[in-house]
């Protein structure tokens, strides 16, 4: 397979992937209306179970909890955190770094160390700790001709 076959082709498996992911989210859109609707008529027609095929669909009362946001926390007068811990959970706070802001947070901080010229000086503790995993990235963006014709 010839170069320009093969970015071709990963051209096609970019854009597929985009177009999956739309269908992705349109479907889990789709299925939570569904999801409602069929409670709905469960409930107007006080069926709370039904079996089709090899299935049986039920009717189940959930509640899930999660975190206000941090404006409303702000306004009430009252640490997340603090509150947590009040009530005995505390030990569900976790200290956690995201791996993206982390891969950012170092590529910033090499870039700095080398415009300073004490590359690697500082970042050899932190090396320790830190997994570096080079590759080859592909790289595709649009390419617009300078020409100004479209």
């Amino acid at each position: 397979m010839e170069l320009l076959e093969m970015l071709n082709e990963y051209q096609a498996l970019l854009e597929k992937k985009d177009i999956l992911a739309k269908q992705t989210k349109e479907n889990n859109q789709d299925i939570k209306v569904m999801m409602g609707d069929i409670a709905q008529e469960m409930i107007d027609a006080d069926v709370p179970e039904m079996a089709v095929g090899d299935y049986v669909f039920s009717l189940r009362d959930k509640t899930e909890y999660s975190k206000k946001s941090n404006a409303d926390l702000a306004e009430a007068g009252l640490d997340y955190f603090e509150v947590l811990r009040e009530q005995g959970l505390g030990d569900l706070i976790v200290e956690q770094v995201n791996a993206r802001t982390l891969n950012t947070a170092i590529k910033n901080l090499l870039i700095l160390r080398f415009k300073e010229r004490s590359c690697y000086v500082k970042i050899d503790r932190i090396s320790i700790h830190i997994h570096s995993h080079c590759y080859f990235h592909i790289q595709n963006h649009h390419y617009r001709s300078n020409t100004g014709l479209r």
